[in-house]
């Protein structure tokens, strides 16, 4: 965990230097499950910014921060920075709070340093993932739900209208080899191998409970949702169909137009 350790104490350093006061920003994702679990390796780092006012003071365009010389490139636009080094990647990025699970604050050398709650990190995975949630979303859910399974279902509320899109993306991973490129690339610790061969298993039992939870009212508002997406996907359909068409109308002119030329000639 090297690369990652870096990273972690080059953005602590740039926080702490830019006066960002501790409580508008939090580590988030992967790497706030590790420093609670250690489960797994993690290759970037994400802070996770509540005021967006804050941003600026980050910037590698703007400020002249501690790791400035050692920054590889950065892309900044309104809502995130993303640094890069020899050893990963930071992404500042501006974020709220969506589940009722606050932030943990540790004491870091003497200084308070927050970290979202796990099941925060979930809440935002599945949230905002739910339609591409890539194989290392489904490994840190599993982990969760096996640690943490009457308090993961409080977020209910929050997600029970994207678990539909999660269910799917489980269905497809399963099928294919990425999850298995997942398992090679990765380098597990003792808690995180504790759940290998059973994070499907452990994804589908969180699915099966969360849908118990719905009400009629919120099983008519995921029917009003879908039929909202299949329409969606209904006129894409369309509009590739009358391109195709009109693509394949366009090359037949073009045909006839050389045949017709060279019976001229």
């Amino acid at each position: 965990m090297k690369n990652w350790e870096t990273l972690f104490h080059i953005s602590i350093d740039d926080l702490r230097n830019s006066n960002i006061p501790y409580d508008v920003w939090a580590i988030g994702g992967s790497s706030a499950i590790y420093l609670k679990f250690s489960h797994r390796k993690s290759k970037d780092l994400d802070i996770f910014i509540y005021d967006p006012q804050f941003l600026n003071y980050i910037s590698p365009r703007l400020n002249d921060l501690k790791s400035i010389e050692k920054l590889l490139d950065y892309e900044e636009t309104e809502k995130s920075i993303k640094i890069r080094y020899n050893e990963g990647k930071i992404d500042y990025v501006i974020n709220t709070q969506i589940s009722n699970f606050s932030p943990i604050i540790h004491d870091f050398e003497n200084w308070p340093l927050q970290v979202e709650h796990p099941i925060e990190v979930i809440t935002k995975k599945i949230y905002y993932r739910s339609h591409y949630s890539p194989p290392r979303d489904i490994f840190d859910i599993a982990f969760i739900f096996s640690k943490y399974e009457e308090e993961l279902l409080k977020i209910h509320p929050q997600i029970f209208k994207k678990i539909n899109a999660f269910e799917n993306q489980i269905n497809i991973t399963e099928k294919s080899k990425t999850y298995d490129n997942f398992l090679k690339e990765t380098y597990f610790f003792d808690e995180g191998k504790k759940i290998l061969g059973y994070e499907f298993k452990l994804c589908r039992e969180f699915i099966d409970k969360i849908r118990k939870l719905n009400t009629p009212e919120q099983e008519a508002e995921i029917l009003k949702e879908k039929k909202k997406e299949e329409e969606i996907k209904r006129k894409m359909r369309e509009k590739m169909g009358i391109r195709e068409k009109t693509e394949i109308t366009k090359l037949t002119k073009d045909k006839n137009k050389i045949k017709t030329q060279f019976k001229k000639d």
